[in-house]
């Protein structure tokens, strides 16, 4: 009896030591198995490149050289620099899938920016700050969007003549439209249902004669094309209106504050 007893003490002692050492060990193992960070919502990449603006009211239009914009050579080089610099899982978690995707698509992303030394009739010229690219991917409702970000104009339209809504079809159907083909080609064989690139450019009441051109004030339009309608577009099946009708475009105009408003624009 007594050995018995001895027995049952030894076995109870190996089953607590096995449910204390499980209980160590599966907080653990639960750990190791994480779910990747989720990008961030596209409206709220928009919003938060209000920065943009003010690079664009320095260095294209007053023209002051230590805001002057980057070539896309310099966007290739800020790039790859970029890609070395991994960020910190305490950072910003959506930065994290952010770099992720950029790293899986690093190649992708080379060419885009090589092609666009010339966007439209311009050179191509971007606008950031030292510690970010042009480069963004964010989350639609229904799947992954890749965006070139910052995209200058030296365009400065005439608040006399035009809408705000007029002077943001303008620059997509100059600036944007031209590029999407290319965009579509680089990114067709991926999971990357939409491409869109965000153009800043000028506005300013002509009639204003005064030294300071305190009129003068950038805007920015958007356009998010998805890789099932742009690919219509490039095969000829769809035409320039009716892509732009199914797209999404966002505008933050001279007079709105922070947020953009999403808009409906016919081409001219």
């Amino acid at each position: 009896m007594q050995r018995f007893s001895s027995l049952f003490v030894i076995f109870l002692i190996i089953i607590l030591n096995y449910a204390f050492s499980f209980g160590q060990i599966q907080p653990q193992d639960t750990g190791a198995i994480t779910t990747p960070p989720p990008l961030v919502p596209l409206i709220s990449v928009l919003n938060v490149g209000t920065f943009v603006e003010t690079l664009w009211s320095l260095g294209v239009g007053l023209d002051q050289p230590e805001y002057k914009p980057k070539s896309n050579e310099e966007v290739l080089k800020d790039f790859n620099q970029w890609l070395l610099s991994k960020p910190k899982v305490e950072r910003w978690k959506g930065e994290i899938a952010e770099y992720n995707f950029a790293l899986k698509y690093k190649e992708n992303i080379k060419k885009i920016i090589d092609h666009l030394s010339f966007i439209g009739s311009e050179r191509g010229m971007f606008l950031y700050n030292k510690m970010e690219i042009p480069v963004r991917f964010a989350q639609a409702e229904t799947g992954m969007v890749f965006l070139v970000t910052g995209v200058g104009s030296s365009t400065v339209f005439n608040t006399l003549r035009t809408t705000p809504k007029s002077r943001a079809a303008k620059i997509i159907s100059t600036k944007i439209l031209p590029e999407m083909e290319t965009f579509y080609d680089f990114f067709k064989d991926t999971d990357i249902k939409y491409c869109g690139m965000a153009v800043v450019y000028g506005s300013e009441d002509f009639s204003d004669e005064s030294i300071s051109r305190v009129s003068l004030k950038a805007e920015v339009v958007t356009l998010v094309v998805s890789s099932e309608n742009c690919k219509k577009f490039v095969d000829g099946i769809m035409t320039e209106d009716q892509l732009i009708d199914l797209s999404d475009i966002y505008l933050k105009d001279r007079d709105m504050g922070f947020n953009v408003k999403k808009i409906k624009v016919t081409l001219e």
